[in-house]
């Protein structure tokens, strides 16, 4: 269906609902995205599972290095940018989600000390009583 064809259709719909509260229905958003529907729906889904992926990440008391998550990060925003310009509206939004989790992460305060990184408190004990053994 062509730009018109939707804007015709959605008119009649509307008027036809007159009397009742104007409610976006789940049909109506359909056919908005019906001339780009599988490619807007195939790239959100990708993008939907990378929000879930991040969220371990999210949770997780450390903090990856900031320049793996400021430039992907900016690069998913950009991209959604992109997306929207093409009219793929839940792509965008799902893109600039994504984006927005990889900057969160980036600004996340770490809750890591220097033993964790390190190994932690068991393995410097370990190392510790092993150097006590190799010398005795």
């Amino acid at each position: 269906m062509d730009c018109f064809g939707v804007k015709r259709y959605l008119r009649v719909r509307i008027s036809a609902h007159a009397g009742m509260a104007k409610v976006f229905k789940l049909d109506q958003l359909l056919l908005l995205i019906e001339d780009n529907g599988w490619q807007d729906v195939a790239l959100s889904a990708g993008n939907i599972f990378f929000c879930f992926t991040l969220v371990p990440m999210l949770r997780h008391p450390g903090r990856p290095p900031l320049l793996t998550c400021i430039p992907t990060g900016l690069a998913l925003l950009a991209g959604g940018f992109v997306f929207a310009t093409l009219h793929l509206w839940i792509t965008a939004l799902t893109q600039t989600i994504t984006g927005l989790q990889w900057l969160a992460l980036a600004f996340k305060k770490s809750h890591q000390t220097s033993a964790d990184l390190r190994g932690g408190p068991h393995q410097i004990g370990s190392s510790i009583l092993s150097a006590s053994l190799i010398k005795t």
